[in-house]
């Protein structure tokens, strides 16, 4: 492979639009045919001023540029340098349209993405941006963003990528070269290249089946052995010498884990509900899943254990489980079980296969990363593969449903991923869910998992959250829309809708049954037809209601009802009940002409898609006849959601309270429940806990467990006592105030510095106010939503010293930064729920109707748990220390206040003004 023909390119402009920004800096490498190495690099006069954001990014300023030559003097010099040579750049087709536009025309070059193939290569990856992909793979990187350090690392990054493509095996690259084979360009000839290196030295003689898909099977320790439940014997595993111990390569004993593991054992013993707050550093995880690893062996039972996410499931099945596997003297069987449409469908994936021509040069690429992830991956499982915006689209169209699995008239039933993963979980001892998947069983009468009885809940103060999404009912305009759609746009495989298939299959048996078949064609001319109908409702809708000056939440009142607005939306809703149901009667009739039997799998998939389609339709045609309605239910709150950026209207119908529905599936059926977090109660009281999700106080015992680390002296708590109150002060002075304590404080507390904010709106202005004054102190700021998101700014504040982060929502909570990595936590605001959010708003109500104090009962203490959670971002191990500062000043101000305080592991704190914390910042820093 020539490396001569190839040349390295990377641009810095003044913004993203080829046609209204300019290029202000290129940069090329190349190697002539005999091997020399050459170098472009030129800065570019633009013509115009440059933004604050851009000489922040780059270190270019309007001064630099102003004695550089213009491109159209450099232009000639870059196309000799361009000449007859392959253009490699990173996401190419923007450095090429910014090339392209300068030049008044398209160049004649062909050009490879270094983006393209990162995702082919590596399909993996949590992000594919430049830096980021040097990091992962080791790859030396210079911080500065400017062209030329850029280039040579895509240069590195390419050869690296090459070097991998080729230790693939033959079958590997013939499975993904299958995709790209009739689509000319750079990146397809590189596949063919090395493939044809592969086919002439490939030993034919090799069978690599004998090495593939194959399960060994656990080698069962526990025969003849009787397991016998001994609360005592376990707690010999945490002492010098036993099991757990030795386990750890630094052990060091926590009474608190103990007391843990002793309470859950007694809990599955006694048939009793628990409620266990666990400090951080307690070592919950083990304390929990021991005991439930031996009550399921020794009772014959299955232990269910149900974490917030899917992240976590994979976390607690690779980490804990897998050490007690490697370490108990009893061998037991775990599943990790996710929901069915995290698993590729084998035979959805044959058919994309078959119709491979039909792709876009953008689907093909898409196939060939996923036939890769496949062969590595070997559990079609949807979270061991980085897919962003339409390739997600994309995946729905391969996922396994349970709508449209043919079962075991399926040729790929007994290779199912899905299946397989059944039979795993029909068999494990410990099955490991996500909270969503443990409350969508229950809500639809325990149809997915196995029979069990005892049950752990992981981060428990998301269960109200969990169970308000599962027990409301949504209905998207978007997703209606999209749903109908089916009925007529094609799919991956070309497919031009469900209806034209029927209708290709009862025109091609009119001979033999022509009146049957001439009556289903009439009806699915009548389907296409209102399908028609009801877009043009649909799009009365967008254009009247969306484009209203409408606010972004509405909750639907008595006296919401009877305003003209409301009488509107019902007027377009009406039509769209009246248009959907002759859609949903024409379907199903069309269903019930269909003939069922002797139909092989090709016929079926389509017959359940026109199934699934027709429920999907009809769940959506009876939320919104509930919504609009004029009986609605008192125990339930209505709600508009308008979302402009999506074009959507959004109905949400939800339980005011989830207490009752709890009580009902889970509490009153389960033998034992155990629910543990970090953060469970306030003041040391689980009541909030305990009333909003209804478990029977005569049931449940609580255990509150102190972190075993020493925060008075790990961590430094300040309390800011000078910035004006957020609840009286306008907004535009109040982040006026922010700004200014912000910048005070980051300036001593430097890098490795996350703030935690409660409104992107707000991240979105310090940004703008901050970025550049951090930039020359020498800091970098990135920002939730503006320059990252979450998996970027995490890896800059591991990687990167001088970085400061700003957050909002999801990192309040599980992300651990332990070490130098986090030394300096901010919290900027309390983290109150706003009053007026719909189903917040109804609750309130609820509760003073009651007799119950609102704010006391729901306000406080949902802020107060949100609060902890925030906090403990700082400390993560016995070694870690570091400054939490406050800039809330009514955690000192008001009554309520003593409540965060008294709510946190450390009690000490200093308050005071801006001067006098930066002074305790500084020798905090010096002493430790």
């Amino acid at each position: 492979m020539k490396y001569s023909k190839y040349v390295f390119l990377d641009l810095e402009t003044t913004g993203l639009d080829p046609n209204n920004d300019k290029i202000i800096e290129i940069a090329a490498i190349t190697s002539s045919s005999d091997g020399e190495r050459l170098v472009f690099e030129q800065l570019v006069k633009p013509g115009v001023s440059l933004s604050p954001f851009i000489t922040q990014l780059t270190g270019i300023n309007d001064e630099m540029l102003a004695v550089s030559p213009c491109f159209d003097d450099i232009k000639a010099r870059l196309l000799d340098f361009l000449h007859d040579k392959i253009i490699v750049a990173h996401n190419g087709s923007f450095d090429i349209a910014f090339i392209e536009t300068a030049l008044g025309k398209k160049i004649d070059n062909p050009s490879l993405d270094s983006l393209e193939f990162c995702k082919l290569i590596y399909p993996r990856m949590n992000s594919y941006a430049l830096r980021n992909l040097a990091r992962s793979l080791s790859l030396d990187v210079d911080t500065t963003h400017r062209a030329l350090p850029d280039v040579l690392l895509l240069e590195k990054l390419f050869y690296k990528l090459l070097d991998t493509a080729r230790s693939f095996s033959l079958q590997t690259m013939q499975g993904m070269y299958f995709f790209m084979q009739d689509t000319d360009n750079s990146l397809t000839n590189i596949f063919a290249e090395i493939l044809r290196e592969k086919v002439k030295n490939y030993d034919f003689n090799f069978n690599p089946s004998q090495f593939n898909n194959t399960e060994f099977e656990e080698v069962n320790n526990n025969e003849e052995k009787i397991i016998s439940w001994d609360i005592g014997e376990l707690e010999k595993m945490f002492f010098p010498g036993g099991e757990i111990a030795g386990s750890l390569k630094v052990y060091q004993e926590r009474k608190q884990q103990v007391s843990m593991m002793k309470a859950v054992g007694k809990a599955f013993q006694q048939q009793r509900h628990l409620l266990v707050e666990a400090g951080t550093g307690v070592g919950k995880s083990l304390a929990y899943l021991l005991p439930a690893v031996y009550w399921a062996l020794a009772n014959g039972e299955k232990v269910v254990v149900a974490t917030h996410t899917i992240a976590l499931q994979e976390q607690l099945f690779r980490g804990e489980i897998e050490s007690l596997k490697n370490n108990l003297c009893v061998t037991f069987k775990a599943a990790v079980l996710k929901g069915r449409s995290n698993y590729v469908c084998l035979h959805k994936w044959k058919t994309i296969k078959d119709n491979v021509s039909s792709l876009t040069w953008t689907e093909k690429l898409l196939m060939a990363r996923i036939s890769l992830w496949l062969e590595q991956d070997k559990t079609g499982d949807r979270d061991t593969i980085t897919l962003r915006e339409w390739e997600n689209e994309i995946y729905l169209q391969l996922c396994s449903s349970r709508e449209t699995c043919l079962g075991s008239l399926c040729s790929y039933f007994r290779e199912c991923f899905y299946q397989k993963i059944r039979q795993k979980v029909q068999a494990a001892d410990i099955i490991i869910v996500n909270h969503s998947l443990l409350l969508s069983d229950l809500k639809m009468g325990e149809m997915i998992l196995p029979p069990y009885q005892y049950l752990v809940i992981d981060e428990a103060h998301h269960l109200d959250e969990e169970g308000t999404k599962q027990f409301s009912d949504v209905f998207s305009l978007r997703d209606f829309s999209k749903n109908a759609a089916h009925l007529v746009r094609r799919d991956i495989n070309a497919n031009s809708g469900i209806l034209y298939y029927w209708k290709k299959h009862f025109a091609s048996i009119r001979n033999y049954d022509e009146k049957h078949a001439q009556c289903m064609l009439d009806n699915i001319s009548a389907a296409d037809f209102l399908h028609k109908r009801l877009n043009e409702v649909i799009e009365d809708i967008k254009g009247c209601i969306i484009a209203s000056d409408l606010p972004e939440t509405t909750r639907i009142s008595e006296q919401k009802r009877s305003e003209k607005w409301w009488q509107t939306i019902m007027l377009f809703y009406d039509n769209l009940l009246v248009e959907t149901f002759s859609l949903l009667d024409c379907i199903k009739r069309l269903i019930a002409g269909i003939n069922t039997e002797d139909k092989n799998p090709e016929e079926i998939m389509p017959l359940h898609a026109l199934k699934t389609l027709y429920s999907q339709l009809k769940n959506d045609y009876e939320i919104v006849k509930q919504f609009i309605s004029l009986e609605h239910d008192a125990e339930k709150v209505y709600w508009i959601e308008k979302d402009i950026y999506r074009m959507d209207l959004r109905f949400h119908i939800a339980p005011i309270s989830t207490g009752t529905l709890f009580n009902e599936m889970l509490f009153s059926t389960k033998a034992s429940v155990i629910m543990t977090s970090a953060t469970l109660s306030v003041e040391e009281s689980f009541t909030y806990v305990i009333e909003q999700l209804g478990i029977p106080e005569e049931l449940v015992d609580t255990v509150q467990l102190l972190s075993p680390f020493y925060y008075d002296e790990q961590a430094l708590l300040l309390i800011d006592s000078s910035l004006p109150d957020p609840a009286k002060t306008s907004e535009e002075a109040y982040n006026l105030a922010v700004a200014e304590g912000l910048l005070h404080y980051i300036r001593v507390t430097r890098g490795n510095t996350l703030v935690l904010f409660t409104s992107h709106k707000q991240i979105r202005y310090m940004y703008g106010q901050l970025s550049e004054p951090l930039r020359q102190i020498g800091l970098e700021l990135f920002a939730d939503g503006v320059n990252g998101r979450r998996h970027t700014l995490l890896s800059e504040m591991k990687n990167n010293p001088q970085a400061v982060a700003f957050g909002a929502s999801t990192f309040w909570e599980g992300i651990d930064l332990p070490g130098d990595t986090l030394k300096s936590l901010i919290i900027v605001r309390l983290p109150f729920v706003p009053p007026t959010i719909p189903l917040v708003e109804a609750r309130l109500e609820g509760l003073e109707k009651e007799g119950k104090n609102a704010f006391l009962n729901y306000s406080l203490p949902q802020a107060v748990l949100r609060f902890r959670q925030g906090y403990g971002r700082l400390i993560r191990t016995i070694d870690d220390s570091g400054v939490v500062i406050i800039l809330d000043r009514r955690l000192i101000t008001k009554r309520y206040g003593r409540t965060f305080i008294n709510s946190l592991p450390n009690q000490k704190y200093y308050a005071g003004d801006m001067a006098t914390l930066v002074e305790r910042v500084v020798d905090w820093h010096k002493r430790v």
